[in-house]
């Protein structure tokens, strides 16, 4: 019986297929590095001015109608984008 030509045979185990090694950072699992100090410095320089941003908003602004829902959004952004900032940083 012939074999199919797209079938590839391992050398040391007739009639099974090679697989190609995993790559070791696929078999490792999810690889954490370390961070700077700088990048922990800037992540909390930039919490520090979104909060100051938001503090100014909610107490000088009294938006009507569809700028509050802009306002809403924008608000919403920020908090994720702080948020963001300290899951990439840890």
């Amino acid at each position: 019986m012939a074999r199919s030509s797209s079938q590839h045979t391992s050398s040391d185990a007739p009639g099974t297929t090679s697989m190609p090694a995993m790559p070791k950072e696929e078999t490792t699992g999810r690889h954490r590095r370390r961070r700077s100090p700088s990048t922990l410095l800037w992540n909390a320089l930039f919490t520090v001015v979104q909060l100051w941003g938001l503090i100014i908003v909610l107490v000088h602004i009294q938006p009507d109608g569809m700028a509050k829902a802009a306002l809403a959004a924008v608000m919403a952004a920020a908090v994720i984008a702080v948020i963001s900032a300290w899951q990439e940083a840890s």
